[in-house]
């Protein structure tokens, strides 16, 4: 938001692509030339609960619920995406962040500390509190 703030007319379509292209670049992947001009859409009304997303919480739906990949394909298949934008979508949640008040794991947010969300973690200082996964703040 400060960015935003004071570049005008900078749009949030553009600056998410380059908090992503900026990303991929620091963690040692190519550098990506940017196009601006992205004009953002119009803010659509939030999901209901369970947001968009059935049977992505425990007790996990599908025809084989123990088994991680056939979970996933059996939640995201259904809204057309394939395995690619199936790691793509986790790899986007592992190098960013996922914030527990929107993310549907509202009751995994404090659970199982590891040391990188726990209170004193340098990497959690801006944090109020740490989040129990270490992609949730």
């Amino acid at each position: 938001k400060p960015i935003k703030d004071q570049v005008l007319g900078v749009s949030w379509a553009d600056l998410i692509q380059l908090a992503s292209a900026t990303s991929i670049e620091l963690m040692g992947g190519p550098k990506i030339p940017m196009k601006y001009g992205r004009v953002d859409g119009i803010p659509a009304a939030p999901a209901p609960p369970p947001f968009g997303l059935p049977d992505a919480l425990p007790p996990f739906g599908g025809p084989s619920p123990q088994d991680p990949a056939a979970h996933l394909r059996y939640v995201f298949y259904k809204y057309g995406m394939d395995d690619k934008d199936i790691v793509t979508l986790s790899g986007a949640h592992t190098v960013g962040r996922a914030f527990k008040d929107r993310s549907g794991t509202v009751s995994e947010g404090y659970m199982n500390p590891t040391v990188y969300t726990t209170k004193g973690c340098p990497f959690a200082e801006k944090s109020e509190t740490g989040g129990g996964r270490s992609w949730t703040k």
